[in-house]
């Protein structure tokens, strides 16, 4: 059985991500005038797409390469360097989509617009479940993968419409805040049982700072819900991408796509950058000062080591700040300094046709 733990499936979402990145619309809202450019924002499409090539290469080394494979350098850069913080990245990429789909139909009624965003969003999970259940079987059917977290992602950022700014990202921030606490209590003990060891390939050059399950097997044992409790623990906080804290991502990225939609995003950078370096710093200092401490405080502590599932709270700082400072990074040179003058390579192309037609390309 082929069991990829942290795939990302995409659908081909016509309305809300292959045209969402278009911005548009002369209507001032809070006193502040949208931008009124059409054009697609490159640097979105080209950051989705180089996430969405490197997850299919990620699983691919993942599914089929063999233990002793994964002291390769090459590896090393692409399992845990890619594949760390590659699905957060996605998801504020998602985040970002869907703010500029709701400012492209802004001018709907709010029933249509309810009613579009729960069908989306309960269509994206039913279809995760059914894809976990076909390529994985109804043991891991509700294991939540990604598909279902991007429905309900959905459906809860439409009720954030109107919220401010500074709420979407103190409650993104709560959010990452609050993980390591909830999966201390009691009610969500099956995920305290998880047994790491160091990950091979990290300890040359980051020994005791990164740390997986000790076996796959034994994680996807401890992360299946056959019962009503079970299930919404893992939906919650215990399944691959439960909840807490993967919508934090998407939940950053809609703050993200709002400062687009309004225009602001371009002086934004220097301070994103900033931040983004900041969390990175901090996310390091936090797995170093860890070195040492019992591994079964991973899941509920603070000072601990980056481990992916389950996502540790380094490791979603470091996420957060790679994200952000990336994003920043291409929207300046793609989408201001060579925005006039910009032709995609060949590899680039590659990107943004992955990005457009991310269903046929899954």
């Amino acid at each position: 059985m082929t069991t990829s733990l942290f795939k990302v499936k995409v659908l081909d979402f016509k309305n809300m991500i292959k045209s969402s990145d278009k911005v548009g619309s002369s209507k001032q809202i809070v006193k502040t005038t949208k931008t009124t450019s059409n054009k697609r924002v490159v640097s979105i499409d080209l950051f989705r797409g180089f996430l969405l090539t490197m997850m299919v290469v990620v699983h691919f080394f993942m599914i089929l390469g063999k233990p002793e494979d994964f002291d390769n350098p090459l590896l090393l850069i692409i399992e845990p360097g890619l594949g760390i913080w590659g699905a957060a990245g996605f998801l504020m990429m998602m985040g970002m989509s869907v703010a500029f789909s709701n400012d492209r139909n802004n001018q709907r009624n709010y029933s249509e617009l309810q009613s579009k965003s729960l069908m989306r969003g309960f269509f994206i999970i039913v279809a995760g479940l059914l894809i976990a259940l076909i390529t994985d079987g109804p043991a891991l059917m509700w294991a939540w993968d990604i598909l279902p977290l991007i429905g309900f992602a959905t459906i809860v950022i439409f009720y954030l419409r109107k919220v401010p700014n500074w709420g979407i990202l103190l409650l993104a921030t709560l959010v990452l805040l609050i993980t390591p606490w909830l999966r201390g209590l009691p009610f969500f003990d099956n995920i305290t049982h998880i047994e790491f060891h160091a990950y091979p390939g990290t300890e040359k050059i980051l020994s005791g700072m990164y740390y997986d399950p000790v076996s796959w097997e034994t994680l996807m044992g401890t992360l299946v819900f056959n019962d009503f409790v079970g299930i919404l623990k893992g939906f919650i906080i215990g399944g691959f991408f439960g909840v807490f804290p993967w919508i934090a991502f998407s939940l950053i990225g809609y703050f993200l796509g709002r400062r687009v939609v309004f225009g602001k995003f371009r002086k934004d950078i220097p301070w994103i950058i900033v931040v983004g370096l900041l969390l990175i710093i901090i996310s390091f200092c936090l797995a170093y000062i860890s070195i040492g401490n019992p591994t079964d405080q991973i899941a509920t502590n603070y000072i601990v080591p980056f481990s992916m599932f389950p996502d540790s709270f380094s490791n979603t700082l470091f996420q957060a700040g790679i994200s952000i400072t990336l994003l920043a990074i291409l929207y300046y040179i793609f989408d201001i300094k060579y925005s006039s003058t910009y032709k995609p390579s060949f590899i680039a192309k590659i990107f943004l046709r992955t990005s457009n037609y991310s269903l046929s390309y899954y």
